[in-house]
């Protein structure tokens, strides 16, 4: 059993208490404000370790006279399950009665409720024809002002969007874009995202 870690009086005297850190006296000392309530250890601690030591002795001295005693008297001994053969002569006639081994047989039986099978006919579904996709025609282009554009720029771009041209409006963007005609720009984005180009 040891004793738990806390101030206790010190064991070299004085009014003092002493820190027990479970094991041992440690060097930290405080005033004592009221009366110790525990018992201190003894200072070596060797009394709490000849009690252990003397337990688990007598512990195991018990256990192996228990497993003594079982060796002996256990039901698995052979020496006391039979009795020694004994013979006698005897004059007399003697009979002789048999018993024949008693056999119980057990027998469970479990009744469980039949099984219905249910067989569902297949069902035939008549196909379905999807309808012929929606030809989505592109919006009408909206009108732009030409003003200011020429016709040498503007006939080819009207050509573009009509053919749907996406390779030849991305390189009219990108000359309004260098040029940075912004309108001219919006207007092209527009017709190319129209187009399905972007």
């Amino acid at each position: 059993m040891s004793i738990p870690q806390g101030w206790y009086p010190d064991p070299g005297g004085g009014e003092n208490l002493r820190w027990w850190d479970g094991l041992n006296w440690t060097n930290h000392v405080s005033l004592r404000t009221e009366p110790p309530a525990r018992k201190p250890p003894s200072v070596g601690g060797k009394n709490n370790t000849v009690t252990i030591v003397a337990v688990a002795a007598s512990a195991f001295v018990g256990i192996m006279f228990l497993l003594s005693l079982a060796a002996l008297f256990g039901p698995n001994n052979s020496s006391t399950a039979q009795a020694p053969p004994t013979s006698s002569t005897t004059t007399s006639s003697s009979t002789t009665t048999s018993k024949p081994p008693t056999t119980t047989t057990t027998t469970t039986t479990t009744t469980q409720p039949p099984t219905t099978q249910t067989t569902i006919p297949p069902t035939t579904v008549p196909p379905t024809t999807a309808a012929p996709p929606a030809t989505v025609s592109p919006p009408a282009p909206q009108p732009y002002d030409w003003e200011g554009v020429g016709p040498a720029v503007r006939q080819p771009i009207e050509r573009m969007i009509a053919n749907g041209d996406c390779a030849g409006l991305e390189r009219a963007f990108d000359i309004a874009y260098r040029e940075t005609a912004v309108d001219l720009m919006d207007f092209l984005a527009d017709e190319m995202y129209r187009l399905g180009c972007i």
